[in-house]
């Protein structure tokens, strides 16, 4: 929504019904209330936020004639009306959405307060207890709502302008709350800085409109730090100083200079913002992360503890689960327990790894009955396959560390930490190819010098959502003891999809073709189609059969998408997915578009440590049991693994619709039915590490549906992203010089 296109019209509506919203885009039945068309009830259909019947508009656009729907008007930018009425007063204030606060209860406190009421509640809102029914704790309620609401409409009219997404001014809001305004004339580049996920350019209009000049230091500061966040989350942990300087003066355009940059960067580096190290500019919390993890790693291969013989207690194990292992799965075992404290096994999809992990625990509860043992994954649903394995507890690492708070710009703070370690002997931790450096900092630093720390993985697959590679790293660390699993042992019933995993993973597009196009495998289907159509109809017809005919539910098949947004999105297949599978249920609510019913599978697109007893983290995934209606006030429960969780409206923004996810959101997680859609405007992500990871997501069954090309493409195409990380530089200056980077004190 913009001011800068040319005005045709501007009418005054009130919005009389609401016939579509998504997101937040609405279309309305509005009352056109003067001029000409005085009376007229036509279609309104735009961006407008939080649209409520019985509201009132002065909208900018143009009409356009519809020849399916007749006469509309497309609304390019809005004021919403303070309500002038009694009539009005009373429908505003009842649609506030307050849980108590009726169309009754409004016409009370209008009735008392009159026209006046507005002001009354936002300067001394505890004159509404006079009234009966409205206790202390409601008017509050009340007072905190229409608070947000001048809040916000005073944000949105003066960003939503720049092209600042809804979500983004309420981010803004929770952060500087009512002082927002006040911090942005101050310098209106600060949440560059102070938080994540901005833009540079809706900031540097404002400034430009403020009239702060073109190389006003603010200005020269932010776009730094911006190219570093932005450099983030590519999944870089730092940017080459010469490759931020290019970047910078590309973004601030004509008459600014390296020498001005100059100045920016030496007052960033002054604060401690930035650290520069070898012509190498971090972003001062990814630097302190990579120099823990190298600081603990060190440590940890510095500690020896007695080797310990496994020959005779191994050939125990063997008989007890009924496993013979085979040479080098034996090296991995006797290994792990050998004089270094830190051990990286991998290997793909039936080579063993769960098996080695088992005979690994069973050992050592031999060797160390009493010491404590803890296994964790990056992922709920991991944490749970890693405990269905090993037959013994599992947690996320987010778990395992106990988040106790978070800091202003939501970076979480962990009651396990260097000041109270962890208290275990053993930690395993699985998938580690999808832990950042972040988390994995907040992990080590959390370890004893005492205990003994096993990374499993498989390198192949997609890196890390956030930034960093740590297991490519390690990896790239000849001193760190590993072993890398090759033999595929598994021939059960997942035997051809990790055929199928074997073959993408050597690039063999030749034999993976003779065995899709002959159908020789019995749980992997290639169903070629040409267009996004096509896919679409295709998909929806599988999905419909092995619901009804096979019996697998929402809960078994995971549809995957390259991409978020497109005909082939995960966003529209969710849609087109709830539909089938939940398109009966009529108990709903609705958010900004989305629709929430009973029983669809929901994804927590955000951690939130407060929510429950143990917090529900980014990732984990669950169904709506129930919606609850009570007056004004809508709530669904969500259960995770039998635990509910309770959600308000207003906390709907955590939550997303999951019979359709990305390959990197499903990575960690096993599906008895995979369905991968791939199609030729997915070029960009078509890479061999993407369909490698979405192939071994499949326990049971993988169907692929899409273009043959598009399946080539992603076989053949072996480019991986290049992600700046000096770890394994760190790691090897630490044992050139025989020494640590900083000595653990």
């Amino acid at each position: 929504m913009t001011r800068n296109f040319l005005l045709e019209e501007t009418i005054n509506v009130e919005v009389k019904y609401i016939k579509f919203s998504r997101e937040n885009f609405i279309i309305a039945g509005a009352k056109i209330l003067e001029g000409e068309r005085q009376g007229e009830i036509i279609d309104i259909l735009g961006e407008i936020i939080n649209c409520r019947v019985g509201e009132r508009y002065r909208v900018s656009g143009k009409f356009v004639n519809n020849p399916n729907y007749g006469l509309q008007f497309q609304v390019k930018y809005y004021e919403r009306e303070r309500p002038n009425s009694p009539e009005q007063l009373i429908s505003y204030l009842s649609n506030l959405g307050v849980k108590g606060i009726g169309e009754k209860t409004a016409a009370k406190i209008v009735e008392r307060f009159g026209m006046d009421s507005l002001t009354v509640i936002l300067k001394d809102f505890s004159q509404l207890t006079k009234i009966r029914g409205i206790s202390f704790e409601k008017a509050e309620s009340l007072y905190q709502k229409l608070k947000e609401e001048y809040l916000f409409e005073e944000a949105f009219n003066l960003l939503a302008p720049l092209n600042l997404e809804p979500h983004q001014i309420k981010t803004l809001l929770k952060f500087y709350r009512e002082s927002l305004i006040e911090h942005l004339k101050e310098n209106p580049y600060k949440p560059i800085h102070e938080l994540y996920g901005f833009a540079f350019a809706p900031f540097d209009k404002l400034a430009k409109d403020w009239h702060f000049p073109p190389n006003h230091l603010y200005r020269i500061k932010a776009s730094i730090v911006y190219v570093l966040k932005e450099a983030l989350e590519q999944g870089h942990v730092y940017l080459p100083l010469a490759e931020v300087y290019n970047k910078g003066l590309a973004l601030l355009g004509e008459g600014i200079g390296p020498e001005t940059l100059d100045e920016g960067l030496s007052v960033l580096l002054r604060t401690g913002e930035v650290c520069l190290e070898r012509d190498r500019l971090y972003l001062k919390k990814l630097y302190d992360a990579e120099k823990t993890v190298a600081r603990k790693v060190a440590f940890l291969l510095t500690i020896t503890d007695k080797k310990i013989n496994i020959k005779k207690p191994l050939n125990e194990v063997e008989k007890k689960l009924g496993i013979s292992y085979d040479p080098l799965q034996k090296e991995a075992l006797s290994l792990m327990f050998a004089e270094k404290k830190l051990f990286i096994l991998t290997g793909g999809p039936g080579t063993g790894k769960t098996t080695v992990i088992k005979g690994f625990i069973e050992l050592y509860q031999r060797f160390f009955p009493k010491n404590k043992i803890a296994l964790a994954a990056p992922t709920g649903r991991a944490a749970k396959r890693l405990s269905e394995s090993t037959g013994m507890p599992a947690a996320t690492i987010h778990r395992l560390l106990e988040p106790e708070g978070e800091t202003r710009s939501g970076e979480l703070l962990f009651r396990y930490n260097k000041y109270e370690p962890l208290p275990y002997d053993l930690i395993i931790i699985d998938e580690v190819s999808m832990l950042d450096l972040p988390l994995a900092a907040a992990l080590f630093e959390a370890i004893t010098p005492e205990c003994r720390l096993v990374l499993v993985g498989d390198p192949n697959q997609l890196p890390p959502v956030g930034p960093g590679q740590l297991l490519k790293d390690l990896l790239a660390v000849e001193e760190i003891p590993r072993i890398s699993l090759k033999t595929v042992f598994r021939q059960g019933e997942d035997a051809g999809i990790i055929e199928v995993a074997h073959r993408v993973l050597t690039g063999d597009w030749s034999e993976l073709e003779r065995l899709l196009g002959r159908r020789i495998l019995e749980d992997v289907f290639f169903l070629p189609a040409k267009d996004t159509e096509n896919i679409t109809n295709l998909l929806l017809k599988v999905v419909k059969k092995l619901w009804e005919n096979y019996g697998y539910s929402p809960e078994d098949i995971a549809v995957l998408s390259p991409m978020r947004k497109g005909a082939l999105g995960v966003e529209n297949l969710n849609v087109l997915l709830q539909k089938l599978f939940n398109g009966f249920e009529t108990q709903e609510v609705k958010f900004f578009g989305t629709s929430f019913k009973v029983n669809d599978k929901v994804m927590q697109i955000k951690n939130n440590y407060e929510r429950g007893e143990d917090g529900v983290f980014n990732g984990e995934t669950g169904f709506i049991k129930k919606i609850i209606k009570s007056g004004d006030e809508e709530e669904i429960i969500v259960s995770f693994d039998g635990k509910n969780i309770k959600y308000r409206k207003t906390d709907l923004e955590e939550l997303t619709l999951s019979y359709a996810t990305t390959v990197h959101k499903a990575q960690g997680m096993e599906y008895p039915v995979v369905i991968l859609v791939l199609h030729n405007y997915h070029y960009p992500l078509l890479k061999r590490n993407l369909l490698y990871t979405a192939v071994t997501r499949a326990k049971k069954m993988l169907i692929v549906i899409g273009t043959p090309w598009a399946l080539r493409q992603a076989v053949e195409n072996i480019k991986e992203e290049t992600r700046y990380s000096s770890l394994p530089e760190r790691l090897g200056g630490v044992f050139e010089k025989g020494d640590l980077v900083e000595r653990e004190g």
